[in-house]
């Protein structure tokens, strides 16, 4: 970016040859100069690095802040601003990354810290002259620096600590409010080895992961095709991966326990419960401990499956599991849409929900199943909805996008998300309700009672780039008794469902205070279901799905 064009070309040759010697020693990646705004031509000269058969990727360093231009005048700006506009020019190359620097930082609010942890961080440069000196002399970083850095490590960053001549290390002081000021007397010229053993000292007080978080490890990030337990019949090893859930069955547990309490209240005794989509069992056993637990002897159970392998299961247990109740359960094979019998339930057990709630079809399933149910029976689930948020993660878009076609970018996925912003203010807003039973159904033999549509609006908290929609659920199971993975109502340590991720073709650059208007729509025809979803404001985006061209779930 020099002005003198004999300067600037010998520039240009030099990173091209140390970039170039880099990939030859096979160097992993290699980390570029800053740039300066405007970086037109820093990008121009990026591109056919990036575009070329080099084995390393570029780590561009980017500081948190950038000072003024000219010195006493003009304010700082934020340095994700100078990010932003390299890996637009860049065309969002996933081999383009993040060395962030450590300087003073850009605002008061932590969303301008919160929206890095959705871009390409591989490493944090933490000069020492950034670092206070606390009241026993040591170097500690000011409490923002901190909470961040703790976060980074989250992520897996490296950390390269670099010493700065222009400012002695360890000549600023930390205030009473975690604030910086130059320190007065204190021990000034500290080794590297004091900054070194703080930051690996903060780096081992990380809490241990809990049993959850262990398990969610190797899917943080990944994309996942959702399930359709209605088309396909699932793999045994998949049952057995929910199944290991130490909060879901609990809690439905909890929810037929309060429901058998109610109903021998009201004198309604002899229940007969019926588990639709009983898969191998755990509902089935969770009703069973209800009902010992509830102290009732004269009960019936069934348990409807229409994966035939599952099937084979359930029967094994009804003659062998070590719960002797299990020979009284009747196990039906077929699906519960089409099952008929003169016997009517008390209680209508399922566990059909998907990540966005509705998107295994449970709905339609339930209607189908609800004839089976008495007047006065109940559902559990009873009612649940789905709800989205707007975020940025640039991780989960170069992911999608590597697939190089638009049905990807039409496909809602299911994805532990971890590299993410999100861009409002608000966890959420609902999206699709629904309640069981519905005795409201009209008899038209067809389901333009389940069809939706509902437009949303958020209010973004900072400048970030939208990437689409994470999508939740919320299920209330019986009264108070809920699971959930709403980032407000978060069933602690359940683990069967993660949120489910809504794409953007094409990313949309947001202002903070913009509004993000985004509309959604459950469609459906005679064979499947399917969403559509686009974003009206503050500039429009194509409608993504029409007519389930992309992405459906079968009926």
């Amino acid at each position: 970016d020099c002005p003198h064009p004999a300067y600037r070309d010998r520039s240009i040759v030099a990173l091209q040859r140390e970039l170039q010697w880099a990939s030859h020693l096979s160097e992993y990646a290699t980390i570029c100069p800053c740039p300066e705004l405007p970086c037109a031509n820093y990008a121009r000269i990026m591109m056919p690095l990036l575009l070329s058969p080099l084995s390393t990727q570029l780590w561009v360093r980017i500081p948190l802040s950038v000072p003024p231009v000219t010195e006493g005048g003009g304010d700082a700006t934020e340095g994700w601003q100078l990010w932003h506009q390299l890996r637009m020019m860049c065309g969002h190359h996933s081999s383009l990354c993040v060395a962030l620097e450590f300087t003073d930082i850009y605002g008061d609010d932590d969303a301008c810290l919160d929206k890095w942890l959705a871009e390409p961080v591989r490493a944090v440069i933490i000069p020492t002259d950034i670092f206070v000196t606390n009241a026993k002399g040591f170097p500690v970083l000011s409490r923002r620096h901190k909470a961040f850095l703790m976060r980074l490590f989250r992520h897996r960053v490296q950390v390269i600590m670099r010493y700065d001549r222009g400012e002695e290390p360890g000549s600023r002081q930390m205030s009473d409010e975690g604030s910086m000021g130059v320190s007065q007397g204190q021990p000034q010229g500290m080794t590297m080895d004091a900054y070194l053993n703080y930051v690996a000292r903060l780096f081992q007080s990380l809490e241990p992961l809990s049993q959850a978080q262990m398990f969610e490890q190797p899917y943080l990030d990944y994309l996942q095709a959702p399930l359709q337990p209605l088309q396909d019949n699932l793999e045994s090893q998949t049952y057995e991966t929910f199944e290991k859930d130490p909060i879901k069955y609990v809690q439905y547990e909890q929810a037929l326990v309060q429901c058998l309490q109610d109903r021998m209240a009201e004198g309604k005794t002899n229940p007969t419960i019926m588990v639709v989509g009983a898969g191998r069992g755990p509902l089935v056993q969770a009703s069973l401990n209800a009902l010992q637990s509830a102290k009732i002897e004269e009960w019936t159970v069934y348990a409807v499956e229409k994966n035939p392998n599952a099937v084979i299961t359930l029967q094994s247990r009804v003659r062998g599991d070590p719960c002797a109740d299990w020979r009284r359960v009747r196990v039906v094979s077929g699906d519960m849409r089409q099952w008929d019998t003169t016997e009517r339930a008390d209680i209508l057990v399922s566990e059909l929900l998907g990540s966005f709630g509705d998107n295994e079809l449970s709905p339609e399933c339930l209607d189908g199943a609800q004839r089976f149910l008495k007047r006065d029976g109940v559902s559990i689930p009873t009612r649940y909805f789905s709800a989205v948020a707007p975020v940025s993660t640039t991780k989960l878009y170069n992911d999608v996008k590597s697939y190089k076609d638009q049905e990807h970018l039409e496909t809602a996925f299911v994805v532990k998300l971890h590299a993410f912003f999100r861009i409002s203010g608000e966890e959420y807003q609902p999206v699709f309700e629904f309640e069981h039973p519905n005795w409201e159904i009209p008899d038209t033999h067809d389901n333009k009672h389940n069809r939706r549509k509902t437009e949303v609006s958020f209010t973004a908290r900072a400048d970030a780039l939208l990437h689409g929609f994470a999508g939740y659920f919320h299920c209330d199971l019986y009264k108070d008794v809920f699971i959930s993975i709403l980032p407000t109502h978060m069933s602690e340590g359940m683990f069967s469902w993660f949120p489910i991720f809504f794409p953007l073709m094409e990313p949309i650059t947001i202002k903070q205070g913009d509004t993000i208007r985004g509309h959604f729509w459950r469609l459906d025809d005679a064979h499947k279901v399917w969403y559509e979803w686009c974003v009206s404001s503050p500039q429009p985006s194509p409608l993504h799905n029409p007519g389930g061209r992309s992405y459906f779930i079968g009926k």
